[in-house]
């Protein structure tokens, strides 16, 4: 298992609807609507493993994107054995317990 794992950007599914996200995921029309897990942008926990989904900048085949603005995502990790006995973590910064 890994403790963070990283993935390239899908655009967050480029048009999201209100109330119904994506429009389209893994060639999924709506997939909300179809139930099942959903990676289309953001953080996700499975065990011990977390998975990181960037919407992007990007917008392909269209230029288009509709509720899903671009990104450019920072993140900030720290180790758990420096947090045992090492130095707190910044005040106000976005550090997540890998």
């Amino acid at each position: 298992p890994f403790a963070l794992m990283l993935a390239g950007h899908t655009h967050g599914g480029q048009v999201r609807l209100p109330l119904l996200g994506p429009a389209q995921v893994d060639g999924r029309w709506f997939p909300r609507l179809q139930g099942g897990p959903i990676y289309d942008k953001g953080l996700y926990t499975k065990g011990e493993t977390n998975l990181f989904i960037s919407s992007g900048l990007g917008n392909y085949p269209l230029p288009l994107r509709l509720f899903n603005r671009p990104e450019v995502v920072r993140l900030y990790t720290e180790s758990k054995n420096l947090r045992r006995g090492g130095k707190p973590p910044r005040e106000n910064s976005p550090i997540y317990p890998f």
